[in-house]
Formats: C-alpha cells, structure tokens, sequence
C-alpha cells in the first residue's frame, strides 16, 4: 500500500527524457502526401526527461527517435518510453545544447496518422507551415516556463481512512535566452509539496524541492557553452544532477566536455558537500544539415563519498538513426581499485547495459528489440495506473516485438520480454495489442492490451483498454482508462512465501477516467480520478491540476 501511496503522490510531476535522432523522409516532392514528417514542441522539461505535445493519437510510438530542432537544425534526439493520446516523453539520448521549453520536434509518424491528419496534402502543409511559423515566433520570447498548482488525494474507504493522505503542491520552471540581449541564459525549476496523512501525524511531510537553478553563458558562433549551478549533464547521463561547473566545445562534427561538482542530498535534494565528482567526454556526431543523425560518446566519471573512492567508471555511447533503423546503445565500465579490489572486485568489470533498436522496413511494419541490465533508473510518469507499475516491474531484461499497420488505422503488435532481475525477478511476459485510430473530426483512440506473465512464483493475465476523443477539439479531450490483472500461485508454492496472495485465484482491477481543458493558449486544467482494487485494497485516487505557460 506504501509503495502505491507514494507511486500516486508522483502524479503530475512531470519530468524529461532523452535525446534521440529521426531523419525526416521525403518520398516524392514536398507536397507529396508520403512526406510524413510531423511538427510538434517540447511542452515541458525535468532532468533528464522531456515531454513534447504530440502522442499516440498523433502516431508517436514507444521507442520512436524524435529530433529536438532549433532555428533550423537538429540540436538532440529523444527516445519516446512513455505515451499517453496526445503527449509522449522520453530520455535525452545526445544532444548538442540542452533542449527548452519551445523548442520544434520533428518526428515520422505511423502511416494511419497520413489519412488522419493530412486527408489534404496542400492542408496539411499550411497547417505544418503555420506551427512552423508560430512557434520559431514563440521562441524569441525572453522568458519562458509555467506556474502550476496540483492536488492530490489517495485514500482506502474499506480501513477508516488509514492509508489516506492528501497532497496539493504547487511548482514554477523558467528559462530564458540572451538575456538582455547577453548570451546569458538562466533556468529554474522548483517545487514544493504538502504531504499529509489523515490519521496519522507522522505522515506529516512539507518540502520545497529544487531541481534545477543555474546560469549559462553560450557562444553559438565558437560553440562553447559553460553553466554554473544545480543542472542535469545531457552528454553524462549516468551524472544525472549535481551542482557544479560544465564547460563544453561543440564544433561542426565534435565536441568535448568536462564537469565537477557535488551531489545534492539523495532525500531532502538540499545542498550537499559530501559526494563529490568530476569527468569528461568525448563526442563524434553529423555534421548539420546531414540526413542521418548519429553520435558517438565516451568519456570516464571519478566520484568520492566523504573523501573516499566511491566509484571510477568509463562509459560509450552511441546513437544513429536513418530511414530505416535507429540504434541506441550504452555500456558502462567500473574501474576497481583500493578497498573496492580488497574486497574482491575485478579490476574491469562491465555494468549498466542498455540497448535498443528499431527497423522499419516500411511504414506499415515495424520490429523493436532491446537490451536493459541498469541497476537504478528513474521512471518518470505523469500518470500511474497498475499497468504502468506492472511495466516498470518487468523493466530489467531484454525484448523483442514488432508491429503492423492493417488499412491504415488498425495497428497489431505483439512482444516478448524476459525479465532478469528487479521487483519481479526472472520472469517472461508476452503481450499482443490492437489499437484503432480511424479519420475522425473527435480525433478517436482506442488501444487493448492483454498479456500473459509467468514468475517463479505465479502465473497470471494482465487485460487494459484506454479509449480518448474530443469533442470540441483541443479545447477538451476526455478519456477512459481500467483493466483486470489475475494471477495464482504456481502449485507446491507457499502462501507464506508470498503473504500478498491466497491460494486460489487473486484478481485485482482498476478503472479510471481524465479531462484535459485547454482555457485559451495559456492556461490548462487538468482532472482525473481512478478506482483500483476491491475490498480491503480498494484505492480511491483524484488528481487535478491547473497550469499558466508563457
């Protein structure tokens, strides 16, 4: 029940992702209706995560490389890893400069989305051509970022409010660009929460968190770029936060860059002198204007702990994305030595896999696989649903599946995953999905899911659906969300073993419902509220937020 409190009370924080390449393809002259490519904008920023306003509705799928451009040219590629029906975020896989809010996303939808939004090439090109325009515009604004309020309740009417707590919060991200007309660029981003338990005093918990507050001087003309403060490392993603200096060289095919800093309290994220750490990378990439993004990354991290070696470690990095395929792949390499070989660490020992890759053949065919051993990622979500803690249970492992488009608005997928590891250990799940995405002016989505998952422990189904329209255009979309999760133990498996489940069949299920209200171009409300388990375990979760951006 702690664990799923607390995954609830992440609701709505929303954080980034990385950076990915996808070549535009052109098929044909520019008016051709094959020209597929698709604009949309970076709606919002947090470490290393990175949203953007365009999801599956708009034909963004999992894995999917998207190209972070500015004025033109391609400044960071993200790989999508979580979508909603119209919004997506995912990991800075490399980047040049960091992407801002604002910033223009190219991407290469799937090719049902070709008769939905651009049943008239010549249309679909003003519409493109306009967004262009409005948002190249929106970029010269000096200042940018959002206010938000939330709140947040998640309470179990069947145990007397026992596990019940409410959380309003309020946040603010800002970030400007030549400042004054200075190459001084500045960002914050900061938030503070009230958590309250509503018979339980010691669940009192108040904070002001701060997630990002630095100063940046860039030089587009000798690509040179330094930055002071609290802030993320787009090219040392294995960094993640710290406080410190990053001073970094971009030229036309490479580019170098150093850090040092400190790590802020794992827990309070106060200012903390007793981490400290330092690195470089090195970096091969296309030159600008090329049309197959790629970039090759390595570089070595050194951290101390109070004064003592804390970890050593090397990293490779590589990223490439054509037509066709789009490869990501990192390795790490600790390097042991001190008390770390005394206690009998090899000297060289490989960790923190991942690897994924994609080939799309054609538009209408798809195949994904990939690789995934990394001990702690964060998994950020701005919804949580049992289907969304079920995922990120399997996450360690490898995969593979692959996907198909039938007349242009029926997508089939199927895959394989076998997971080594994590929260549910070895195990092996495969799922088969069918979505439906038909021209239409409510702009319909519907999605199933069911899979079929296997433990050492249990065996068991898990069944989804999510359907989403709007009525009105952007101006409301309304959603329906739930699904059913059985499981039983394996015979001769012991009950006491696993005190979270009888003997016999166990069955749990949700179903959930969300608004999104856009007030004008600035101001947007969103409210969602989901039913989960029954009994003792039914969960009652609301959701509401209302947010300025300018």
């Amino acid at each position: 029940m702690r664990a799923r409190i607390l995954l609830g009370a992440a609701i709505g924080i929303l954080c980034a992702l990385s950076r990915v390449a996808l070549a535009q393809r052109t098929t044909g002259s520019a008016a051709s209706a094959r020209d597929t490519t698709r604009m949309t904008t970076v709606t919002y920023l947090s470490g290393q995560s990175v949203y953007v306003g365009a999801g599956r509705a708009e034909g963004v799928h999992e894995n999917m490389a998207l190209e972070v451009m500015r004025d033109g040219r391609v400044i960071a590629t993200i790989r999508v890893s979580y979508l909603a029906s119209h919004s997506s975020s995912g990991e800075i896989v490399s980047s040049t400069v960091p992407p801002q809010v604002g910033d223009s996303v190219r991407y290469h939808p799937s090719a049902q989305e070709i008769i939905a939004v651009a049943t008239d090439s010549a249309s679909a090109m003003a519409k493109t051509d306009t967004a262009r325009r409005r948002r190249y515009r929106s970029w010269q604004r000096p200042i940018r970022g959002h206010v938000g309020v939330r709140y947040l309740t998640v309470s179990q009417p069947n145990i007397d409010g026992l596990g019940s707590l409410t959380q309003p919060s309020a946040d603010v991200y800002l970030e400007a660009a030549g400042l004054g007309g200075t190459p001084i660029g500045l960002i914050v981003d900061g938030r503070s929460r009230r958590t309250i338990g509503s018979r339980q005093t010691s669940a009192y918990d108040e904070r002001t968190l701060i997630y990002q507050v630095s100063l940046s001087v860039v030089n587009p003309g000798s690509g040179t770029r330094v930055s002071v403060g609290r802030q993320y490392s787009s090219a040392l993603s294995s960094v993640s936060l710290f406080d410190g200096v990053t001073a970094e060289l971009n030229r036309g095919r490479w580019g170098v860059g150093a850090f040092g800093g400190m790590q802020p309290d794992a827990v309070t994220m106060g200012y903390s002198t007793d981490v400290r750490e330092a690195g470089g990378y090195v970096q091969l990439h296309n030159a600008l204007g090329e049309s197959v993004p790629w970039s090759v990354t390595t570089g070595a991290v050194s951290s101390r702990d109070l004064g003592q070696l804390n970890r050593e470690f090397g990293f490779a990095q590589v990223a490439w994305t054509s037509q066709i395929v789009s490869l990501f792949a990192t390795q790490e390499v600790d390097i042991n030595r001190g008390w770390k070989q005394g206690f009998g660490e090899p000297t060289v020992n490989p960790t923190s896999t991942f690897a994924t890759i994609t080939v799309r053949p054609k538009d209408e065919i798809s195949f994904q696989a990939g690789l995934d051993n990394r001990r702690n990622v964060r998994l950020y979500r701005d919804y949580v649903s049992p289907e969304t803690e079920f995922d990120d249970a399997f996450r360690e492992g490898f995969w593979g599946g692959a996907s198909f488009v039938v007349r242009r608005a029926f997508r089939l997928g199927a895959d394989a995953r076998f997971a080594r590891g994590g929260s549910a250990g070895d195990a092996s799940y495969y799922t088969g999905s069918f979505s439906y995405t038909p021209p239409s002016r409510l702009s319909v989505d519907a999605r199933l899911r069911s899979t079929i998952y296997s433990t050492d422990a249990f065996t068991g189904w898990l069944h989804a659906f999510s359907t989403s329209a709007a009525p009105f255009g952007d101006a409301l979309r309304l959603e329906l969300n739930g699904g059913l999760r059985t499981q039983k133990l394996r015979p001769g498996v012991s009950t006491a073993a696993n005190p979270g489940l009888s003997a016999g069949l166990n069955q749990a299920q949700w179903i959930g419902a969300s608004a999104d209200v856009s007030l004008g171009r600035s101001w947007y409300v969103l409210l969602s509220g989901t039913r989960d388990g029954a009994g003792a375990d039914l969960t009652n979760q609301f959701y509401g937020s209302l947010v300025f951006r300018f």
